[in-house]
């Protein structure tokens, strides 16, 4: 396990240094995280889910990143306070003064980005559409699954996409062919239907949908299609245009983007910043936590 751990570390950039007091998980940059700051950090936890919760690498390297992270940011506001009070304050309430440092840090003198927003939309214009609304009709061709596993029985999906290369084979680009196929859909092994809103609608999967949206005009026919479930062939019975979006419709939602693209890039070097040495961790500490609060509440503190 402690193999394992470490190279889990070691592959998240952290690393190895001499020898940290036993208390010590890991320190950088002047801070330190014992195993009191876990602990309290544990008790946030219900008593009952402690021991699944770190019964985990990751989610103990998020824990230690997010304690030293939180630590640094008010060492630093610690070294830019003077005021006895306001210093007593900060010792009071860690968590509540590296919330306040992060939003100052975020709110302070975004720029505007108007500009910046107008060059993203007219680089970007195809992404700002609104597609419109197609209907289809289809051919399938269904595919069993499994009892135990719910996968496609091999044998059922390569016979299902045999009949469906076929019949798209014998369609080309002639829509009567689909046309006598859908009206008669028995006599080739298939089934027929229609989809409402084929591009649009969140109940279609995926390949489904982008499928529709690639039928340009009413009669185009689709190349064949696999879901779980069936193979399909889609020809668009109705096919509005699709409709440009204004910049002015499209403005606040790209200038949020691009607020939050800066704030974090902001708050990304705000915290680097802050992080002057290389991190040292204690691995046997680290390893110990998988197991601390395997009894609960009772390891709290020892």
């Amino acid at each position: 396990m402690k193999t394992l751990l470490f190279l889990l570390l070691m592959s998240t950039g952290i690393s190895m240094a001499h020898a940290l007091p036993a208390h010590v998980i890991v320190q950088q940059s002047g801070v330190e995280v014992t195993v009191k700051d876990v602990d309290q950090f544990a008790q946030t936890i219900p008593e009952k889910d402690r021991a699944a919760f770190f019964d985990s690498p990751k989610r103990i390297e998020q824990v230690l990143q997010n304690l030293l992270t939180q630590k640094l940011v008010v060492q630093d506001v610690r070294r830019q306070e003077a005021d006895p009070i306001l210093l007593s304050q900060i010792d009071k309430d860690p968590a509540g003064t590296y919330r306040r440092q992060l939003e100052r840090v975020r709110d302070s003198d975004v720029p505007d980005m108007t500009v910046l927003a107008e060059e993203m939309y007219a680089a970007n214009r195809s992404d700002y559409v609104v597609a419109g609304r197609i209907d289809v009709q289809y051919l399938k061709a269904s595919v069993e699954a499994e009892k135990e596993r719910g996968k496609p029985k091999p044998e059922s999906l390569a016979a299902a996409k045999a009949t469906m290369n076929r019949l798209r084979a014998q369609i080309q680009s002639d829509v009567r062919q689909f046309d006598a196929i859908y009206g008669t859909p028995e006599q080739h092994g298939v089934e027929a239907g229609t989809l409402e809103d084929a591009a649009g609608s969140e109940h279609y999967p995926d390949a489904t949908r982008a499928a529709a949206r690639s039928l340009k005009a009413p009669s185009d026919v689709s190349a064949v299609v696999e879901e779980v479930g069936g193979i399909y062939i889609l020809k668009a019975v109705v096919r509005e245009p699709d409709r440009q979006l204004t910049f002015d419709e499209v403005k606040d939602s790209i200038l949020e983007a691009k607020r939050t693209e800066y704030v974090k890039q902001r708050i990304d070097e705000y915290l680097g910043s802050l992080r002057t040495t290389p991190m040292e961790f204690n691995p046997e500490a680290i390893a110990s936590l998988r197991t601390r609060y395997a009894n609960g509440a009772q390891a709290l503190g020892q």
